[in-house]
């Protein structure tokens, strides 16, 4: 079974690798002329990509890769290139072609400098192995990013390839084995405050309504926090949630919408048009307010002088997608872009100016 479905890959492709350098600071030599191109044939195939459209994906990286390798760009561009070409060989099936594709990639962060990226590619050709029903090679190479990633501390990547080592073990009969992955990860995302990270959108409201009636039903004195995106509003699960929560009287639960008017692919409008989100929770039976999602204090005081309410409650947290940065704010190619140095340096010269 291909795992590379839309959802899967936007887990992989946002909590991971954050990915698409867009390559407006490549130490390229090329001419302008190719450095447009090249961003063009990215940017259009990642569209591709995104929209599980392989094979309209597959020519233009692999064009974009040619000429990044005649003009010289920089071994992170390269790599770039290489993770959107396994990704879409994965989504046509060609898995001996990922595999590779991921190796060559993989051979050029053996560096310490990119361990980050390691990680990800072992990931990948990880998934890609579990792909071809070859779960030991599969948990070999999770389990090098997994060593990584806990000798770099970060507890986001060590819960994410828990899990997965433990999909390769169910996969293989071994409950025992998948078992011990499971509890810890689950420990680990705890302890970070989240209960529940979910891949698939939409679903995060129905895990958060389970927990609030359980927590009725135990008679248990905690409050439930879920966040949603303006553009996850887009699947029918959140509605179906939205008409529940209210039903069962779940005046415990809080939903925080991140509204920033941008999605994956574009803006709100462009692609699915919410409308006036305030009246729409409201109208399902919420206690809805729209707040500065920026204002830490205001939001903070909404969940404090809001207690005694008996309905569930809707925040429509207004924000800006980038906020802070010149290059970042209410651009949407930061929906996936990765903080270069040239970058890097601009946002500290700007934070010292305010």
């Amino acid at each position: 079974m291909t795992r590379i479905s839309i959802n899967t890959f936007l887990v992989i492709f946002l909590s991971w690798f954050f990915v698409a350098s867009l390559f407006s600071n490549s130490a390229s030599a090329s001419p302008e002329e190719d450095a447009d191109k090249l961003k063009n044939l990215f940017s259009t195939g990642q569209k591709f990509l995104q929209n599980g459209q392989y094979e309209n994906a597959l020519p233009l990286f692999e064009e974009a890769l040619k000429l990044s390798n005649e003009s010289g760009s920089n071994n992170l561009d390269n790599i770039t290139i290489l993770l959107v070409i396994g990704l879409a060989q994965r989504g046509l099936k060609k898995f001996e072609g990922a595999i590779e594709t991921f190796n060559q990639a993989l051979e050029i962060t053996e560096d310490a400098s990119m361990e980050t990226v390691h990680i990800n590619l072992l990931n990948q050709l990880g998934n890609t192995y579990y792909d071809l029903n070859k779960y030991e090679e599969a948990i070999n190479l999770l389990s090098k990013a997994l060593n990584i990633s806990r000798r770099l501390g970060n507890k986001v990547n060590i819960g994410y390839l828990l899990t997965e080592i433990g999909n390769s073990y169910m996969r293989m009969s071994k409950h025992v084995n998948a078992k011990e992955y499971f509890k810890e990860a689950l420990v680990i995302n705890r302890n970070l405050g989240i209960d529940f990270s979910n891949g698939s959108l939409g679903m995060g409201l129905s895990l958060g309504i389970g927990v609030a009636i359980s927590s009725k039903k135990k008679k248990k004195n905690f409050n439930v926090y879920v966040i949603v995106g303006d553009g996850e509003c887009n699947e029918g699960s959140i509605w179906e949630g939205a008409m529940a929560a209210p039903n069962f009287n779940l005046d415990n639960l809080y939903v925080i919408i991140d509204k920033n008017n941008f999605q994956q692919t574009g803006s709100n409008k462009e692609i699915m048009n919410v409308g006036n989100l305030k009246d729409k929770w409201s109208s399902f039976g919420w206690h809805t307010v729209e707040l500065d999602g920026h204002n830490v204090k205001d939001l903070y005081n909404f969940f404090q002088e809001n207690k005694n309410i008996k309905k569930p409650k809707a925040i429509i947290a207004n924000t800006i997608k980038g906020k802070g940065f010149s290059f970042s704010e209410n651009n949407n190619d930061w929906h996936h872009s990765i903080l270069s140095k040239s970058f890097y340096e601009k946002a500290i010269k700007e934070l010292k100016k305010e």
